[in-house]
Parts: structure tokens; C-alpha cells; sequence
């Protein structure tokens, strides 16, 4: 983020460890109002949740890998994170970390 200015770059770090308000503040830091304001959402129910795995989907499409993978942890849906840093990003040790962090959530995921 230092870097480049663009809180993408640091997404998925944040969103695995629970810290979706602090990235919404860099997000309006840096003026990023799509991002910040989708962040904004209440990702408990339903219709945010499904919202957010379809925008995963459309990052993919894009090669937006890490931030897809932090749009699937927002969906709960840590199985499609994990499996995206592993094949199309080619990162097994931050599948690895990831899948440690959220481990509470989805134990077995560490078994498969």
C-alpha cells in the first residue's frame, strides 16, 4: 500500500484478519469510493454476502487475484480464497496461512 497508494494491494490481508473497517478507512484515505463504500456493507446477511461472491467471480475474470480472494472471504466462502491462492495466484504458503487464520470457522479445511 505505501507504495502504490491502492488499498487492493493489501486487501486480502486485511479482510483474513478481520480488520474490514480499517481497510474501509484507507479506502477513504485514498478517495476509492467503490471499494470503500462496498466495504461498507453488512456482510452477515444473505444479499451482501451473495454480492460479494459475485464480485469475486467478475475479479477472477479480471485477474484480480488477491482482491478475489478477499471478496470470497467476505462471502464466507474461505474454501474458494484458499483455492485461488493456490491455483491461479500459485501461493501455497498464503493458502496455507489463511486457511490457519480462519481455521475456527472451517476446520476442516486444514483435513482436505
Amino acid at each position: 500500500f505505501t507504495t502504490n497508494k491502492e488499498p487492493q494491494d493489501c486487501a486480502l490481508l486485511y479482510i483474513a484478519l478481520g480488520k474490514k473497517g480499517q481497510l474501509q478507512a484507507l479506502c477513504k484515505a485514498v478517495k476509492n469510493t467503490k471499494l470503500g463504500g462496498f466495504l461498507a456493507n453488512d456482510f452477515s446477511t444473505e444479499r451482501w454476502r451473495s454480492a460479494a461472491q459475485k464480485n469475486a467471480f467478475s475479479l477472477l475474470t479480471k485477474h484480480q487475484y488477491q482482491l478475489a480472494a478477499g471478496f470470497f472471504l467476505l462471502a464466507d466462502d474461505i474454501e474458494s480464497a484458499v483455492r485461488v491462492c493456490v491455483r491461479q495466484m500459485g501461493d501455497l504458503q498464503l493458502a496455507l496461512v489463511l486457511a490457519r487464520l480462519l481455521h475456527t470457522k472451517m476446520p476442516e479445511l486444514l483435513d482436505s
